[in-house]
């Protein structure tokens, strides 16, 4: 999937989907989607508008959160929520 929208971000990484998540530009760190990259261990499919980057099919297939720190950070973000609620 290539997309430009945290929930593209959010859904690919949830459904173990290979991802290029396009953002603004370069110096982009804050976003949503980029902390959420960078969180599950997927910065390496970060690009933005003007990037120059070249990316080989094979090598798009490649582009997916780390699976052990996506499990690690769900873990982190349900306790979170649960601890908010009770």
């Amino acid at each position: 999937m290539i997309t430009t929208s945290f929930h593209g971000t959010a859904f690919a990484t949830v459904f173990d989907k290979p991802l290029l998540a396009v953002v603004k530009t370069a110096n982009d760190k804050d976003g949503r989607g980029t902390t959420l990259m960078k969180n599950v261990g997927n910065e390496k499919a970060i690009t933005s508008y003007n990037s120059s980057d070249t990316y080989q099919e094979s090598e798009l297939y490649q582009l997916r959160a780390d699976n052990e720190k996506y499990k690690e950070y769900k873990r982190e973000s349900l306790a979170q929520l649960r601890a908010m609620v009770n």
